[in-house]
Formats: C-alpha cells, structure tokens, sequence
C-alpha cells in the first residue's frame, strides 16, 4: 500500500466539502474530516487495520532505569521511544542486523539483563508521559511552551513527585514563552502524569528549566503517553530502522503521512460520514451509506491483496451470507 501526505489527501477531502486550504477555519474543518474518515479506516475493518504498516528511523540516546534508591549513580539502557502512531514493533534492524524483539518480563524471567548483545530489541512494557526523562534520583523544573498563539491561557495538569516523594497535580498555563512548574519534579506520574486541554489547537513542548527538551506533545491527545524500547549494547547514536503497525494517532500538519493514497477510499468514506451526520434515521439513506461504506472497505482491502502479490482484486462483504431455512435437509419436503 501507497502512502501520502496529508496535505494531498486533505485538499481531495476540501474539494468535496467546498472548503479552501487557505482558510484557517476551513482547514482545521478539513482536517477534522480526514480524521475521522482515518478513524473510519482503523475501525470498519479488522483486516484493514492490519495491514496499514509503517517504516521508521530512531536515533539511539541513553535512559535511566526506574530505582527510587540507585542515588547519584542510577543504571541506564541504550534506546528509543516509540511515537504515538505505532502500536506494534514486528521487525528491527541494526546496521543490516536483524533484532530479537523480547519484552521486559522474557528479560527478568532469562536472566539476560544487561546482556551487551546487540541484536536484541526489549520493549520496556511501560507508557511514559514524556519521551525522554532527565536523571534519576534528581529534580527537575518543567517549561510548558504552546506551539500556537490560540493556546495561551489554557491549562494544562501534570501530576508529579515532588522532592520530598509527595504526590502533587499543578494546573500550568500554556504561553508561546513557557510556563513553569511551581515546584521540581522528581518524577511524572503514570498514567495520567500530563493532562492537556482538548481543544488544542497547536502542540506542547516540555522541557526542563535548563532548556533541556524533554518531549513534543501533539495536539489531539489528552493524555500523551510513549513506549520505550532498548537496545543491549547499543551505542548513543547508532540509527535502529523499525517495521510496525500502526494505529490510530490525528494528524495535525501538512507533512504528516496518512495510511494509504487510494482518493476512492478517502472520498467514499467521507460520502459514508456525510449521510450519516443528516441523515441516519432515514432506511433508504441508511443503505446508499452502507453502499459506500462496502465500496471504501473493498478499495483498501483490495490494494492491499494486490501488494501481497494476488492477481486480482480481492472483495470482502462485510454482510455475513445467510443460509435459509428451507435449505436445511432437516425442513425440505418429504424427508424422512
């Protein structure tokens, strides 16, 4: 399957709601629809779903490992977190090698922690409000910096622990030039450690008071949560490629990339939405909508099976087939 931009799928998405691109209002209008034509696709099919892969890049950096007694010297791992569009790592590579995906409890149960072979990738198991995190044992003052002008004023939580091991929620209001915690954190809270408005309109950049960056917040997401993989033996900088499954994260800017390319797909999807929003109690309405429902799944499902190599297009019915009952041997006239 073909990817492109959601620039691209957008302005096909305009075309059809007699929206312009150049309009601020119109735009987020728009990419509010493509949204919900992406959550259509994750959502209508399981099939579907599975088949929208992705490809990506990670530079490796250092972590520290979780010890609220490891003091100034606390144990770090080399590895990367996962961005909020992958839902599961199926292949690994490290310069050409290929990397044994184990998770944190095959480590624990083996023996293998610390193991400084490379071709070994451990997903940590855990969703942590930040991509990075500074040191352990250490406090660190939070900036929360809205990317948009339309932001400022509005709060965002972050639930943390403070130096003395309390736990303690701030209401932080966003600016273009940062707002800082009242207090240092020792740590983020799990899940729920940040909380953002959900009518963000541009993202959140965290950092520390130093000007450390901590991590990029997309709009969209109230409670950002990231998974961390590592990589034994790795070095701070080696590239890890990845091949994963996606799963359903809005997109928000130009250069975003959506699942597939396929206009028929997008635009009968859209139609599918469109008779719903006015028109959902209305049978015959009810029936041209699942129409175009049938043709969207069947156009993605059908460029998927040509890029598993089939010869023809493959169709799927979502209407299970029904066997009637004067068909069954037991009802047919004059058996015994």
């Amino acid at each position: 399957m073909a990817f492109v931009t959601a620039a691209k799928a957008a302005g096909w998405v305009a075309t059809e709601l007699g929206r312009s691109m150049t309009n601020r209002e119109h735009r987020r209008e728009v990419f509010d629809r493509l949204n919900d034509i992406r959550r259509l696709f994750y959502s209508a099919y399981q099939k579907v779903r599975l088949n929208f892969h992705i490809d990506l890049c990670f530079e490796v950096s250092e972590f520290y490992e979780e010890c609220p007694t490891c003091g100034t010297a606390p144990a770090t791992y080399a590895g990367f977190s996962l961005p909020q569009c992958v839902e599961t790592v199926e292949q690994a590579w490290i310069s050409g090698i290929p990397l044994k995906i184990y998770n944190r409890w095959y480590e624990y149960k083996s023996g293998i922690q610390g193991s400084g072979n490379t071709t070994k990738l451990v997903d940590m198991g855990d969703n942590f409000p930040l991509p990075i995190s500074w040191k352990t044992g250490t406090c660190e003052k939070l900036r929360f910096m809205a990317q948009s002008e339309k932001d400022c004023g509005k709060l965002a939580r972050v639930t943390l622990v403070n130096s003395e091991g309390s736990n303690v929620t701030e209401e932080i209001p966003l600016t273009l030039a940062g707002s800082c915690t009242a207090g240092s954190a020792l740590d983020l809270m799990r899940p729920g450690g940040i909380i953002l408005p959900s009518d963000m309109v541009g993202g959140v950049t965290v950092s520390g008071e130093t000007g450390s960056v901590y991590g990029e917040l997309a709009p969209g997401i109230e409670i950002p949560t990231f998974r961390r993989m590592k990589v034994p033996g790795a070095c701070c900088g080696q590239i890890i490629q990845v091949s994963a499954t996606r799963r359903f994260a809005e997109v928000h800017f130009d250069w975003e990339i959506i699942e597939t390319d396929n206009k028929l797909a997008i635009l009968e999807a859209h139609r599918y939405l469109k008779i719903m929003e006015v028109n959902s109690s209305d049978a015959q309405w009810i029936a041209k909508a699942n129409m175009h429902l049938r043709n969207m799944v069947e156009l993605i499902a059908g460029t998927n099976a040509k890029n598993e190599g089939a010869s023809t297009v493959r169709r799927l019915d979502l209407i299970p087939e029904k066997t009637r009952r004067t068909g069954l041997i037991a009802n047919r006239r004059g058996f015994r």
